[in-house]
Parts: structure tokens; C-alpha cells; sequence
């Protein structure tokens, strides 16, 4: 009988040791779930990763790289506004990167707003976004 008792204890304390940390699992942070949405970004789970640059932008409102991905990935769910949205407090948030314009030019673009097209892709191209510069040059415009 005396054996089946030492057998028991460490299951009972390996238990209490899982109850005592439950509570304390690591939380995640932003940029883990910005890191963990490239996976299904590569693997063509458009919806999957708006679900993780949602949780990034929930944890750090202050994220940029995660609303421009997100913008992005909702331009290629046709779901324009969204990408508007986003890449708007992308700007908001870094007005020194080429990139939202970009990306927002070629949503003005979709939505047949010609005009605020080409005021992105010029500020695209003067911040140094060499497609726009392409574009533009391709069209004998000068930004």
C-alpha cells in the first residue's frame, strides 16, 4: 500500500503545480500576432490574418506596420473602406512612408477617384515607392 501512495505524490503535485500556473501563461503581445498573421498572409488565409493584425492594432492602437497590413489584406477582400480606413491611420500614424499612399492610391483607383489616386501615388513616388514612381513616369507625370 505504501508504494501506491509514493506513486500518487508526484502526480498530485505535478497537478498543483499546473493549477498554480494556469493562471499565469503568457500573455501575447502585438507584435506576436503580427509575426504569427505573416503565416497565414504565405499560406493565402486572407481572413485568418485581418483576425491577427486585429488583435495587434487591440494591443497597440499604435501599431503602423499592422494597419498597412491589414489595409492591404482587406484591399484584396474588395472590402475598399476597410483598406481606406486603415491605411488613413497608417498615414495618421507615420505620414513618412511611402507605402500606405501607395496603397491607398490604388484603392482610390478601384473606387474610380482618379484624382485622389494620383495625389497618393505622387506622394508615394516623392517618398520614394519606386512602382508609383513607375506609374507615373508611364504616364509622363512628375511627382
Amino acid at each position: 500500500m505504501r508504494k501506491k501512495a509514493t506513486h500518487v505524490l508526484p502526480v498530485l503535485l505535478a497537478l498543483l503545480v499546473l493549477s498554480l500556473t494556469a493562471g499565469c501563461k503568457n500573455e501575447t503581445t502585438a507584435q506576436d500576432y503580427y509575426r504569427k498573421s505573416f503565416q497565414f498572409i504565405n499560406a493565402g488565409s486572407v481572413q485568418d490574418a485581418i483576425d491577427l493584425l486585429t488583435l495587434a492594432v487591440e494591443k497597440d492602437p499604435s501599431f503602423f506596420e499592422a494597419y498597412y497590413n491589414r489595409g492591404t489584406m482587406y484591399y484584396y477582400q474588395k472590402k475598399y473602406q476597410e483598406a481606406l480606413k486603415d491605411f488613413d491611420k497608417a498615414i495618421s500614424l507615420n505620414g513618412h512612408h511611402a507605402a500606405p499612399f501607395a496603397g491607398r492610391g490604388t484603392v482610390y483607383d478601384k473606387l474610380n477617384q482618379p484624382d485622389q489616386a494620383l495625389a497618393d501615388f505622387k506622394t508615394a513616388a516623392r517618398l520614394g515607392d519606386k512602382e508609383a514612381q513607375q506609374l507615373l513616369s508611364s504616364k509622363s507625370l512628375t511627382w
